[in-house]
């Protein structure tokens, strides 16, 4: 793990042999990134795979003392869209049956979902019952129509645009006989209405998809779109081409969705249905390659191809490259920190290999976090979680002496550390309503990361509350986990007694923090033991003793037992009882540390939580 300090940028790239598998086992100095043609540090290369196969799960049941997001499928959203206004009518339908190739290739957890060009229907939301999508696939055919009976689409647009003069005359020579004085003007009204139904149909088709990019912009997770479609209607670029703002903004969007765009693209037959015979095989061609010739841009900025031949080859291409990709790290010079999008470039040290990556990379002002906060906001409010970065979370329940109210203390870690110095973390806590009743931000900035270099505690009456918790490490990973988070106190003879919290023996001068999963790994490690009394009279607690029992989980038998230390606090009615569990002596397993509070030899009430001792 690279230092958290560092400030790198994430950037989304695969990697497929020429068969369309993704390479898994490249390394940070296989890449080479450039911007502006200059290069610069590759820091790290994780490979992150999409298969949607059940990961390895570990024996027993899951826990039930923190949540975790390790043991979820990784699913996808893989939104199958087809440009009905933009494929021949009555065609397509082929392409469309081969969807199937793709479907068969997703995961359980993948969910996916249907939309139709410029709709409504038929639609499916996404969904991981991928049977009603392919019901609903059995429903579409093209309705599009490009030429007229004896004007071709490329004469219609030229002919709008004023292009080409001498093709025009060249046109109305061969299909007009002399002296026909009306052949020409309705040609020319063929041409204008050509031009005008392929143009109200562009724009539908780039609205649809615009707005697709943009709805998806705000869902977290691997997202897939493929379009199947003969083409994308530009005709402001006129027959020979180039970027045009429509086709520019676009592409933006399909960058900032953070989305994989794959194109199927259709041939269209090479014998219009409605000419006659009047527009020739080599007409239709030079269609088809006007048509078309947007959707390669777009692409190519989003991190995907237009595949092109048999529609079957093409679905079972895009399984194949849409099982994994790389999420690499780069570190930008400071003159990159401008908050502008910088043309980006991505090789391979190693010969043969497809890269795909986005044209364009948005590298935000050094210190400045609001992308950051905006996609943690947003992964709160998914209902899908996130498994990119794995995390564990856990909740204690103390009481807010100042308020009467209690304190939902919360901890998250990560594979590489504790949050937020490994990720910053947002937390949302739900009532039983699904209102918000309580927020959090910890980021690992240092400003931040001073003010609350621990966990948060959430004040809020007693009652059922479900806690979402998500988190952005430096890498750019995203995770998310929600919690059964009930806020409520065992208590008896007005006595209330909090969570025991168990945690790392702090160092001298640093504080206690309790932990997800306390685990001991080695012989001279201790975990603290922390756990806090009530009551509104003090003097019901002053005859109080605590007791922490170790029991090996598997056998209920008693391993050790001690005496906790109970201290006065600043506040007469709170006491605070700790202890330390010292690993040495204690053989690898699972346990339990059960505190119990005794009123002279009569036990009053008693509270666990689980720990294990690592294999050493």
């Amino acid at each position: 793990m690279f230092p958290s300090d560092v400030e790198l940028v994430a950037l989304e790239v695969s990697v497929v042999d020429e068969n369309g598998r993704p390479v898994r086992d490249l390394q940070p100095q296989d890449f080479e990134v450039r911007i502006g043609r200059k290069p610069r540090k590759v820091v790290s290369a994780e490979f992150v795979s999409h298969s949607g196969e059940v990961p390895e799960q570990k024996p027993g049941p899951p826990p039930t003392h923190y949540s975790s997001n390790e043991r979820l499928l990784e699913g996808r959203l893989i939104l199958l869209s087809v440009d009905e206004a933009n494929i021949s009518s009555g065609d397509g339908a082929h392409a469309v049956r081969a969807a199937e190739k793709l479907l068969q290739r997703v995961g359980p957890a993948d969910r996916v979902g249907l939309l139709t060009m410029p709709g409504p229907l038929p639609r499916e939301d996404f969904t991981t019952d991928h049977q009603k999508v392919r019901d609903a696939l059995q429903r579409i055919s093209g309705k599009g129509r490009f030429q007229g009976e004896r004007v071709s689409l490329t004469e219609a647009v030229s002919f709008a645009l004023g292009e080409d003069p001498l093709r025009w005359r060249d046109l109305v020579t061969r299909l007009c006989r002399p002296g026909d004085m009306s052949c020409p003007e309705q040609l020319e009204a063929e041409a204008r209405h050509v031009f005008s139904e392929y143009q109200a149909q562009s724009a539908r088709s780039l609205q649809v998809l615009r707005a697709t990019f943009q709805a998806l912009a705000g869902v977290e997770g691997q997202k897939v779109m493929v379009l199947v479609t003969q083409g994308l209607g530009l005709p402001g670029a006129g027959t020979r081409g180039g970027s045009t703002p429509e086709l520019q903004q676009l592409a933006s969007a399909a960058r900032a969705a953070r989305v994989s765009f794959f194109v199927v693209l259709i041939d269209p037959p090479l014998v219009s249905a409605s000419s006659n015979g009047q527009i020739t095989a080599q007409q239709l061609i030079e269609d088809r390659d006007l048509h078309a010739r947007a959707l390669d841009y777009v692409a190519d900025a989003a991190r995907g191809t237009v595949l092109r031949g048999a529609p079957e080859s093409a679905f079972e291409r895009i399984a194949r490259e849409i099982s994994g990709h790389y999420q690499i790290g780069f570190e930008p010079e400071e003159r990159d920190r401008d908050g502008k999008d910088h043309e980006v470039q991505v090789k391979l040290r190693r010969p043969k290999l497809l890269v795909r990556v986005g044209r364009d990379v948005a590298i935000p002002k050094a210190g400045v976090v609001p992308d950051e906060r905006a996609q943690l906001v947003a992964l709160l409010r998914s209902a899908q979680m996130a498994t990119e970065l794995q995390l564990r979370t856990a909740t204690w329940m103390l009481k807010d002496m100042a308020t009467g109210k209690l304190r939902v203390f919360v901890e998250t870690e990560t594979a590489s550390g504790r949050a937020p110095a490994a990720a910053s973390v947002a937390y949302l806590l739900l009532d039983d309503k699904g209102k918000p009743a309580a927020t959090a931000l910890l980021s690992r900035t240092p400003a931040a990361a001073t003010a609350a270099a621990g966990g948060v505690s959430l004040t809020v009456p007693p009652g059922q509350y479900v806690l979402r918790a998500a988190a952005r490490d430096a890498r750019g990973r995203v995770g998310s986990v929600f919690h059964p988070a009930p806020a409520v106190l065992q208590s008896v003879e007005g006595v209330e007694l909090s969570d025991l919290l168990l945690g790392p023996a702090p160092e001298q001068g640093q504080s206690f923090r309790p932990a997800p999963d306390p685990t001991l790994s080695a012989p001279a490690e201790s975990l603290g033991a922390h756990l806090e009394l009530y009551a509104n009279e003090a003097a019901q607690l002053d005859p109080l003793v605590v007791w922490l029992d170790v029991v090996r989980a598997d056998s209920a038998t008693v391993a050790r037992t001690l005496r906790a230390q109970v201290g006065a606090t600043p506040q007469p009615g709170r006491r605070v009882a700790q202890a330390m569990i010292r690993a040495a002596g204690l053989p690898a397993g699972d346990y339990v540390a059960r505190a119990k509070v005794f009123n002279g030899e009569r036990e009053l009430l008693a509270v666990s939580r689980p720990f294990r001792v690592a294999p050493r």
